[in-house]
């Protein structure tokens, strides 16, 4: 097994947004590989990480804040995410996705949103800009979750958004023009 300081891809995969008559998206998550998700709410302009939000069994309902899209956050092979500090930047991987979470080089503690990878963070960018071609353009488009961190282009060549979404604070983050 890798040590908790050691890379490993993302388990890969497709997630389509699929547009329906009535106007909706449904979301598909196939491929090699997924072994765990959990969900992030991205408020609706893109910019904000605002909350994880729980897993909830057949028939609840989870409460996050609204507006925003849900996005699904893979796991690594070995059931793991991985994290960057927010103070001394150093990556670790880790089971751990809500509530506070520990830097084991620099021992800060925070909430687990401030410790989200950077590479996960293009991936929620890529996931946004994805959904919101779907919803806008009214067609079905997908997104390569691992291509998207590579920083490939999307099957479908429809331009995205302008903007890269990096860590500010604790809980937000800002698009770069």
């Amino acid at each position: 097994m890798a040590e908790f300081k050691d890379k490993i891809r993302a388990a890969g995969g497709k997630v389509e947004f699929q547009h329906t008559p009535q106007g909706g998206i449904t979301l598909g998550i196939s491929g090699f590989g997924v072994m765990a998700l959990y969900l992030v709410a991205v408020s609706l302009d893109g910019c904000h990480l605002l909350a994880t939000v729980p897993a909830m069994g057949i028939g609840q309902s989870a409460i996050y804040p609204k507006p925003s899209l849900i996005t699904y956050i893979q796991s690594d092979e070995q059931k793991m995410w991985g994290r960057n500090c927010p103070v001394c930047e150093k990556y670790f991987r880790t089971d751990h996705i809500m509530g506070i979470t520990f830097c084991p080089y620099c021992a800060i503690a925070n909430d687990s949103l401030a410790f989200i990878s950077k590479d996960q963070l293009k991936y929620i960018q890529a996931y946004y800009d994805a959904y919101m071609r779907a919803y806008i353009t009214k067609r079905d488009t997908a997104l390569d979750a691992a291509s998207c961190i590579r920083g490939k282009t999307y099957p479908d060549n429809i331009p995205t958004k302008d903007c890269k979404m990096v860590r500010t604070s604790v809980l937000t983050c800002q698009c770069l023009p």
